[in-house]
């Protein structure tokens, strides 16, 4: 990221109030008295625009979830979206090898769903979207939690939600939303919805810069589908239930954070 840095500024004058991160103030006075306004600061040392501040930037290379692996997940999304139970959302977690970055896992939790709402107690004993095999300790040795994906089946809402945001936003690394569902025209909506999660901030990147273009060539394991195994009547929401939300458990490893 490149941010235009202008000629050095003069020493900033004893009047200035500079703070850490709440900008530089300046005391007014007014005929009933004194307060602080906004000031311009004299050492500022580079403009940076709008769209730089929205704006991130993968690393150079990035290996993108392969095309295969990811056809599996909006193959769940889509069948959860026209289920025999009715219309359902559907979450699962992200992995990539610490070792080899360019290998990725997506792994689905037990979870209660819903048309509204995805739950979870915890992210042991997922299964994984490919094989099948049962992930009984989270995140499994050697793997890197990297973020989620969750579908809003086939509602039309192309945006995440609030209650998205209070999950994910404490939760760094990649979220992306799948929406629009239409499981008979293999139909989904995501590329607007593709997002990376750092500092708290949610940054939008294009819709094929984390992943490969699907294939459906290759379908999701069963199993898959027994994490699913206790669909809750339309109306179960997030006041219902003891369950938490599902992003709540993230790992508290440090390794994500020396990943990126």
């Amino acid at each position: 990221m490149t941010v235009t840095a202008p000629a050095a500024p003069p020493a900033a004058p004893p009047d200035i109030l500079r703070t850490a991160r709440a900008g530089c103030w300046k005391v007014r006075t007014g005929s009933l008295g004194a307060y602080l306004a906004p000031a311009d600061d004299p050492l500022a040392n580079a403009e940076i625009s709008e769209d730089q501040l929205k704006s991130f930037e993968l690393h150079e290379g990035f290996a993108k979830i392969p095309a295969d692996l990811w056809s599996r997940w909006l193959l769940l999304c889509l069948r959860l979206a026209e289920s025999d139970t009715g219309t359902l959302e559907v979450s699962c977690r992200l992995l990539r090898r610490q070792d080899d970055p360019a290998l990725w896992r997506i792994i689905v939790p037990i979870q209660d769903v819903c048309a509204a709402s995805v739950r979870v107690d915890t992210f042991d004993n997922s299964v994984d979207i490919e094989t099948g095999e049962i992930i009984e300790s989270y995140p499994p040795e050697g793997w890197i939690p990297m973020g989620s994906s969750h579908s809003h089946n086939t509602m039309t809402l192309d945006r995440f939600s609030g209650v998205d945001d209070t999950a994910e936003l404490g939760d760094p690394g990649i979220h992306i939303l799948i929406s629009h569902c239409d499981r008979k025209g293999s139909k989904y909506f995501w590329k607007q919805t593709n997002s990376v999660v750092a500092g708290k901030r949610r940054f939008y990147v294009e819709g094929d810069a984390l992943t490969e273009e699907v294939s459906f060539l290759e379908d999701f394991h069963s199993l898959a589908l027994q994490q699913i195994s206790h669909l809750r009547p339309r109306g179960f929401g997030a006041a219902k239930g003891n369950a938490v939300p599902w992003t709540a458990k993230i790992s508290t490893s440090s390794s994500f954070a020396g990943s990126w």
